[in-house]
Formats: C-alpha cells, sequence, structure tokens
C-alpha cells in the first residue's frame, strides 16, 4: 500500500484511539507532512506525556527547523526516560 493510502485510511479511524494516531503521525512524518505530525504528537502528549512522545515530537521540530523548541522537546524526554531508568529509551536520544 502506498504511504498517501496509508494516511487517508489511518485518516477515518477514530481520531480517540492513540495507536492509530501515533502511526498516522509517523507517516505524515515519512511523508515530509512535519507540522501536521507536530499537531498529533502535540494532541497526544496532552493525553498522555511520555518520553518516546516527546522524542518523536523533537524530531519533527528539528525536521521543521525549530532547534531551540526541539530542544526542549529532547531534555523532556531525557527527563522522562531518566525518571523512568529507562536506558534503551536514552540510548535512542543521544544516536
Amino acid at each position: 500500500m502506498q504511504y498517501r493510502q496509508a494516511e487517508e485510511c489511518l485518516e477515518k479511524e477514530p481520531q480517540d484511539i492513540p495507536a492509530y494516531q501515533l502511526t498516522l503521525a509517523a507517516l505524515k512524518k515519512t511523508l515530509g507532512k512535519y507540522s501536521e505530525a507536530e499537531a498529533i504528537y502535540l494532541a497526544l502528549i496532552e493525553k498522555e506525556p511520555t518520553a518516546d512522545l516527546y522524542l518523536k515530537l523533537g524530531e519533527v521540530r528539528q525536521s521543521l527547523g525549530q532547534y531551540k523548541k526541539a530542544e526542549e522537546a529532547l531534555y523532556r524526554a531525557e527527563e522522562l526516560y531518566k525518571e523512568k531508568d529507562e536506558f534503551k529509551g536514552l540510548e535512542r536520544l543521544y544516536r
């Protein structure tokens, strides 16, 4: 299935299912729709902030050239990874 077709299918799914939204955000990032991906990550963070979401938000903001905002999101990801002793997450952060 093409990325754009997958995007269309996911956009038809219920907006209250985080797994669908997470996949849609990743797909939009792949398609270069960084602002749309950013909006989805922010909505997901509002519901349940996690280190992984902040990491993804930081990556998208970096792609948008929003380096200060990207740095803030990545620092927040680092804090959350450290709080939960998630060293694999920290490894992803520092790659």
